[in-house]
Parts: C-alpha cells; structure tokens; sequence
C-alpha cells in the first residue's frame, strides 16, 4: 500500500512537473534561450522509468524507456502441473472440483442402489462373487459364504404361529316336535258336517204398489 501511494505520488508529481514546463515554455524561453529539457516519469510498474525530451517549442522529441525486468505474478489454469517444495500439485478451479464432485456423489448413488438390488437374489450375488461355497441356515437368517471372502445374511421371517383347532361337543339331538297329519275329531266332525248341508237358497221378491208380492223367484 504504501509502496502504490508513493508511486501515485511520484507520477503526479512529474505530470505537474511537465504541465509546468508547456504552460511556462514562453517564459523559460525568453529567460534562457532554446534549452531543451527533459522529464522523467515512473512507468507505472514500480521499477522502470519514463524520460520524455522536449524542444524549445514545447514539441516532444523522443521518449525513452528503462527496462529493467519486473517478475509478473503467474496465475496457473485449472489442470495444469504446479510444482510447491518437493511435492507437484494439479491446480483444478472452484468450478471444475464442483462439478466433478457432484458427478462423483451421483455415480456412488447409482453404484450402491444397483448393488442392493442385485444382491438380492442368488444369481445376482452369483454374478458378482461366484457361486456360493456354503451356506448356513439358522432359524431366522440364512447366511451365505462366497469364495473371495463376501458374505450375505438373508433374514428369514419365520412362519405365524397357529392355534391348534377346539373341538366342540356336537349339541345331543333333540326329538323332532310330532306335526299332527290332519285336524283333531272334533274339528274334523265339524267340518263333515258343514260339507253334508244342504246348499242355501236364494229368494228372490219382487213387489208392487201397495205392497202387493207381484213376483217370487227361489235360486238353487
């Protein structure tokens, strides 16, 4: 900071410095003759300077440039091999190492889901490890032990207890209530005999003014 401060400083100073000398040239001029003069001005790297000649008129002749060489601050890309102490390093941007972490988490996702789902079942888990070497039941798992080491434990829910079946006591049987074939004798009396009477007859009269009987007519 300080460093930019001071070289602020120096180039306004030498801007000053020539703005000086144009807006007085007349002056000068008059007072010592056709000197030439010269300015000089930092550059603005910090290290080289700039010498601007100027004539008697107040044209520039020529400009002249230091050049001592100044370190420029490399900025590597992402990729690119950086070597720090005795180690060697990959420089990768911010960007870059999102997206390929992001790209990583997916992958391990996909990988762990496809690998519970195929070690679900015998062939899948033959796929991957080789057909089974032993395998080992016990009341509530079944584990199976493959050649190159892996292991499964398959649960095994076991089978819902049942109650072994009550037999009941048939109910004894109970006589049947006797239905009766006909009606009692009395009632079957009765009947006879409202069967054997005479059919009723109709009569029919038919009478006149003063109640004269003009007409008699008997149905059978």
């Amino acid at each position: 900071m300080k460093d930019g401060l001071h070289l602020l400083g120096g180039m306004g100073g030498a801007i000053l410095a020539l703005a000086l000398y144009i807006f007085g040239w007349g002056a000068l001029q008059k007072c010592f003759g056709g000197e030439r003069f010269s300015v000089t001005t930092p550059s603005g790297d910090g290290v080289n300077y700039v010498t601007t000649e100027v004539d008697e008129n107040g044209y520039v002749e020529s400009v002249k440039t230091t050049t001592a060489y100044v370190p420029q601050k490399y900025i590597p890309q992402s990729g690119e091999h950086v070597i720090i102490g005795d180690f060697e390093y990959i420089m990768v941007s911010v960007g870059d190492w999102t997206r390929w972490t992001n790209a990583v988490a997916r992958l391990e996702s996909v990988a762990e889901r496809r690998w519970k789902k195929e070690h679900q079942t015998e062939e899948g888990r033959r796929a991957w490890h080789g057909a089974a070497t032993n395998r080992i039941v016990n009341a509530d798992s079944v584990i199976w032990l493959y050649r190159d080491g892996f292991v499964y434990t398959e649960e095994v829910k076991p089978a819902p207890r049942r109650s072994p079946a009550v037999k009941r006591n048939a109910a004894p049987d109970r006589p049947k209530p006797v239905v009766p074939s006909g009606l009692p004798p009395r009632l079957t009396a009765k009947k006879k005999a409202l069967q054997n009477r005479p059919a009723t007859k109709e009569v029919n009269a038919t009478f006149g003014p003063g109640g004269r009987l003009l007409k008699v007519e008997v149905s059978k």
